[in-house]
């Protein structure tokens, strides 16, 4: 059964998704992780075998279901729908016929999702845990394990059975439910025996048990009366110190002597006084020192000068004489750029031949339009001119004389040459066709191959006959078929020989490990076991009877009772050995039978091998007859199929290559008689006389002389002519260039003669004058700003000292002489005596001498005007900040005046109060108070602590009156107090441990007295032990029921590794072979090794499952479940393989075998495989390229 098409709806990641299979041998399902490949591995399983309940709905909450196409083994078409509910509602047709769902289970050979996944499912996990249980599995459970989806499956099973026996019973064991239940069966019946009693000793107990509650009552009085004097006698221990200490605390009290009316609230008033008064005094010293301070300050700030109405004005002053300073920096660049661009207008006038820039140059001007009718002109000129050059060194080269054209010395050149040019191609084409077919036979009739070929094939022709092409050999494919069935039925014998040596040595030992004569005793246990428990459960049974009658009881006597008990343990040993005996019986009985059983089957084996072998040997007797019927009408020395087989590729090769020779030897005659042809036309043709032996070679040299002369010959005269063609071209050319510098040079002196330059410039450097009077022009423009941007800075600068002079005398005019000292120190005062005060404005020429000292002298009154005026301004900044300084401080003193007057009024105050306390204590001053607070702060300590005594000592009083209790423990001595006290500890202790003796006398008559006086004990613990032992049966007969389901499950796997191991066996070798790539060929059983598996490589040497490598074993998994799912695809209706991601373990060379096994599988076997791995799509691309690939 293959699948055409699965449809999913609504299933994981896929709202509607198709994989359309094509009923293909082999479907690659590819996708990178995350695209969904195992939302679609599961998608194709539940399709086909049901929903799981708990698939995760990713789209919106739709219908699970699915449309599912298969085609069958036979053809048939069969389709179903399925979707998801608490059971799936499934639709199935077979031939667009419908069917009920039972046949469709029938047609998916009644699997689950399950047993599917287990069986036809392959995934990485899977194999390697496969390949871990091969290490240490037998053939036959290998073998088995295939049909049970894995070895583990058969392996966890066998555990499962072995566990759940040792669970119930183990020989040696202490823990298991069986041995459990005899060791409780065992502590039964000992206390069975201990609850029986006489009646006789039933008074006994009574009395002594009167007796031991009558000591008991008495020694809880005496404890009692110990407890309750033993407490008072602690109390007054307890009590004593306390009453001590209270009469020191009234003695120490007493002593003291305290003023009337003095006590702790008039302490804590003083302290509160004396705290405050400190902290004012602090306070007040502080603040004193803080206001002296500034009073200090503000007496020592002098007054400062007030510009009055002018203060705005010196600001502004102060403010711009930083200005200024920059401004005299910039006047400086400003001279020495002046100087550097009346450089560069020199240098022009110099290159132009001017003595000034005068107004006719400054009024000159050139118009875009007449500037770019200059360059134009001066660049036409410079072209015409440098062709004009070009042109005259052309006309005297061609004017250079040439020799005359020389006649040819040479005969003269045939006139149909060029005719006799094909004729000499075709001959040298006939030529080398000739030479190539020569040599190509040469070289075929000397191959060292065919020669080998020949020889190998004469060794099998009979003596005397020549090889031959036309023999009627047989066909290869009924070559390879007798080779296959020889191979078939040699591998068959050989096989079956193995099997029959292997199953003889196997029922030999089993007959040797026969024991001479089985247990004739163990049929007997169970009856006499059963007998045994029927006796019990009668005896048992009169004895309860005669108990619950009291008149009977009272008649039993002691001996009697006694006797019953020794029957009734009797019985129950002779049951507990006969027990013990059926469970160890049970086993030897199972392994003598199971060994029976197998001699049996091996000789029924042995027999079947035999006739095995007898058919296969008489099949291979009616195969060579065949083989030798095919042969007969060859002549041939017969050998075996594969040697004839290579034989006959060999003999093909032969006559291949002796068809490839003869062909040879007729295209060499065929080459060379169209070669003769061609020579008889060339020797008519030539127009000269030709040696008999000419060869194509020397005709095309003759041929290529020839036409080399004329094209010579040719190429001389049309020269010639071009040439004088040419020199008459450029003589008219040069006509028509002089005309033109003509006209060029009469344009350019017209417009010459209006530039005022007295020199004639060329018209190639007409551009260099142009931009040589533009940047005249710019210079000079250039001088003049700066002159005025010179003459702006030094106005600046005068009406700064005109400002500041001005304002020197209005302040010294308002000061008069007061300031005057001041006035004749300052900057200002001292330039003044040097310079007078007159016009220092500069124009004209910027940089002569005069110009220069009298900038001198103008800097330096500068530089004075702006020291006077940040003079100025730093003494109107002073005078500000001193008046803030000044208001600053006064408030700050009136301030702090008020606090410390206000501190000294409470300070006076607290003073009197303290003086108040002080006579009210009798104390004359201050120093004496320390005393008397002293004194108090004591008496209240003593106070306090007397006042807790006497709480004490009320609380340890409890209910007795105070007062005679305590005139009673003032009489009391300590020493004995502590001495009663140990005694009564003592004779408590004594008391406690004879309690103890006579409560546990007391419970155990007790205990005794109750089970005589309840009859049932023993009835109960009778039944009890019945119940136990029919629990023990059940558990023998569960482990019998175990034991012999593992012997039945090992008898399975024996019965279907001998039904269908030959088979399995032969494809499981196939299977290996082709996915190691031949390296591995035969899997075996181990001899003497228990059904041990060996496996085979080409070079016969064996190895154990646990020394292969990790990838051999999952190559040898895979081998085995291939071979159970092809045996399976034989016997049923073949379903399909789908294998998740199962080689990436492998390298590329193992990947490759591996796919290339599953691609040549059965081709009623249908292969899905799903895969992230670019190199598995490359491989079955390349392995099987009609295979579907499904991209997802």
């Amino acid at each position: 059964m293959k699948i055409e098409s699965i449809t999913l709806e609504n299933f994981g990641i896929y709202a509607r998704k198709t994989f359309q299979l094509d009923s293909a041998p082999l479907v690659l399902i590819y996708g990178e992780n995350e695209s969904g490949k195992t939302t679609a591995l599961n998608g194709l399983r539940q399709a086909l075998f049901g929903f799981k309940a708990k698939n995760v709905y990713l789209q919106p909450r739709q219908t699970m279901q699915a449309a599912v196409s298969l085609r069958t083994a036979d053809g048939g078409e069969l389709a179903f729908t399925r979707k998801k509910g608490r059971i799936d509602e499934v639709n199935a047709t077979l031939e667009g016929h419908a069917i009920p769902n039972d046949e469709l289970r029938r047609w998916l050979c009644h699997l689950d999702l399950d047993s599917y996944e287990t069986l036809f499912g392959f995934s990485l996990d899977e194999l390697r845990a496969g390949e871990a249980a091969l290490k240490n599995a037998n053939l036959s459970d290998a073998l088995v394990g295939g049909g049970l989806g894995g070895i583990r499956a058969l392996q966890q099973l066998q555990a499962d059975l072995n566990n759940s026996l040792t669970d119930l019973y183990k020989a040696r064991g202490s823990t298991s439910t069986i041995n459990v239940q005899l060791k409780e069966i065992s502590n039964t019946q000992k206390s069975l025996q201990q609850a029986q009693y006489l009646p006789t000793a039933v008074k006994d107990l009574r009395e002594n048990l009167a007796t031991a509650k009558a000591s008991s009552e008495r020694l809880r009085l005496r404890h009692t009366a110990a407890f309750v004097e033993r407490s008072a006698v602690l109390k007054q221990l307890e009590a004593l110190p306390v009453l001590r200490q209270s009469v020191e605390l009234q003695m120490q009290l007493d002593a003291i002597s305290l003023p009337e009316g003095v006590d702790s609230t008039l302490v804590a008033s003083w302290n509160a006084l004396t705290q405050q008064s400190e902290s004012l005094s602090s306070r007040l010293e502080a603040e004193a020192a803080v206001l002296l301070q500034e009073q200090k300050e503000l007496e020592s700030l002098s007054g400062a000068f007030d510009f009055g109405s002018h203060a705005a004005e010196v600001e502004q002053l102060g403010h711009r004489a930083d200005e200024m300073h920059s401004k005299r920096s910039e006047l400086q660049e400003l001279h020495e750029q002046l100087a550097i661009a009346c450089d560069a207008r020199d240098e022009l006038l110099a290159t132009l031949d001017l003595r000034e820039c005068d107004e006719s140059i400054r009024r000159f001007s050139v118009s875009d339009l007449v500037r770019k009718r200059l360059e134009a002109l001066s660049t036409e000129f410079r072209a015409v001119k440098s062709e004009h050059e070009s042109l005259e060194a052309s006309l005297k080269t061609l004017e250079t004389p040439h020799a005359p054209l020389a006649e040819s010395s040479a005969p003269s050149v045939p006139v149909n040459f060029p005719q006799l040019a094909p004729l000499v191609e075709k001959l040298s084409a006939d030529e080398r066709e000739y030479q190539h077919a020569v040599a190509q036979l040469e070289e075929q009739s000397k191959d060292a191959e065919l020669q080998a070929l020949a020889a190998q094939l004469t060794e099998y022709v009979a003596p005397g006959v020549d090889l031959e092409c036309d023999w009627p050999v047989p066909r290869a494919k009924q070559m390879q078929q007798f080779r296959e069935q020889f191979e078939s039925e040699s591998t068959q014998l050989r096989q079956l020989e193995i099997e029959l040596s292997k199953v003889a040595k196997r029922n030999e030992q089993l007959r040797k490990e026969l024991p001479l004569q089985g247990d004739a005793a163990g049929g007997d246990l169970l009856r006499d076991y059963a007998l045994l428990r029927n006796q019990r459960q009668e005896l048992i049974d009169a004895w309860l009877d005669d108990l619950t009658q009291p008149l009977l009881a009272a008649t039993i006597s002691a001996d009697q009772q006694l006797a019953r008990l020794t029957q009734l343990k009797t019985l129950c040993d002779t049951g507990d050995v006969l027990q013990t005996q059926m469970l160890q019986s049970a086993d030897s009985l199972a392994i003598l039978n199971q060994r029976k059983h197998d001699i049996d089957a091996t000789a029924l084996e042995i027999e079947e091998l035999q006739s095995q072998i007898v058919e296969v040997q008489q099949s291979h007797e009616k195969t060579e007859s065949s083989w030798a019927a095919l042969w007969k009408k060859c002549p041939l020395v017969l050998g075996t199929p594969a040697e004839m087989l290579d034989w006959l590729q060999n003999y093909s090769r032969w006559q291949q290559r002796q068809r490839v020779l003869e062909q040879t030897r007729r295209q060499v005659q065929i080459a060379r008689g169209v070669m003769r042809e061609h020579q008889s036309q060339l020797l008519d043709a030539w127009p000269t006389v030709l040696d008999r032996h000419f060869s194509a070679s020397s005709l095309q040299k003759q041929l290529a002389e020839w036409d080399a002369e004329q094209r010579d010959s040719e190429r001389e005269r049309a020269r010639l002519a071009a040439s004088e063609k040419t020199r008459q071209q450029l003589v008219d050319q040069r006509q028509t260039l002089r005309a033109r510098l003509q006209t060029i040079a009469a344009s350019y002196g017209d417009w010459l003669q209006e530039v005022p330059t007295p020199s004639e410039w060329p018209l190639e450097r007409v551009t260099d004058l142009l931009n040589a009077l533009d940047r005249l022009r710019r210079e000079d423009l250039g001088v003049q700003r700066l002159q005025s941007q010179i003459e702006n800075v030094d106005r600046e600068l005068a009406d700064f000292r005109n400002a500041v002079a001005r304002l020197s005398q209005q302040l010294q005019s308002e000061d008069g002489l007061d300031r005057k000292a001041d006035r004749d120190g300052s900057p200002l005062a001292a330039q003044e005596q040097e310079i007078s005060d007159n016009d220092v404005r500069q124009s004209g020429i910027a940089h002569g001498e005069e110009s220069s000292q009298s900038s001198s002298r103008v800097g330096g009154m500068l530089r004075a005007s702006e020291d006077q005026a940040q003079i100025w301004l730093k003494q109107l900044q002073n005078g500000r900040l001193e008046q803030a300084n000044r208001i600053r401080l006064s408030a700050s003193v009136e301030h702090r005046q008020r606090h410390v007057d206000d501190w000294r009024t409470q300070l006076q105050a607290i003073e009197s109060r303290r003086t108040e306390l002080c006579n009210q204590m009798g104390c004359q001053n201050a120093a004496a108070v320390p005393l008397v607070l002293s004194n108090v702060q004591r008496a209240e300590a003593l106070r306090q602590q007397w006042a807790d005594c006497r709480i004490s000592l009320k609380t340890l009083a409890g209910s007795a009156a105070y007062e005679a209790w305590l005139d009673e423990l003032q009489q009391l001595d300590l020493p004995q107090v502590e001495l009663r006290e140990m005694e009564l500890q003592r004779e408590l202790s004594e008391i406690d441990e004879q309690r103890k003796e006579a409560d546990q006398l007391i419970g155990s008559l007790t205990q005794q007295v109750d089970q005589i006086a309840n009859s049932q004990v023993a009835q109960h613990l009778s039944q009890s032990l019945q119940n136990q032992r029919g629990e023990l049966a059940e558990l023998a007969e569960q482990w019998v029921v175990e034991r012999l389901a593992q012997y039945i499950l090992q008898k399975s796997v024996e019965r279907f590794a001998a039904d269908n191991e030959p088979v399995l066996l032969k494809k499981t070798r196939d299977y290996l072979s082709q996915l190691t790539g031949g390296r591995y060929i035969d899997v075996e059983h181990e001899s003497g090794k228990g059904g041990a598996m060996l496996v085979r490589n080409a070079d016969e040497q064996s190895f154990a499952p646990d020394r292969l490598s990790t990838g051999t074993r999952e190559q040898l998994y895979l081998a085995l479940r291939m071979a159970y799912i092809t045996y399976h695809s034989d016997h049923n209706e073949p379903l399909p393989v789908i294998m998740d991601d199962c080689f990436v373990n492998f390298d590329d060379a193992r990947t490759r075998h591996t796919l290339a096994a599953i691609a040549n599988w059965e081709p009623q076997v249908q292969t899905v495989l799903l895969s992230c791995h670019q190199r598995i799509l490359d491989m079955v691309t390349e392995l099987a390229p009609d295979a579907p690939v499904i991209r997802l």
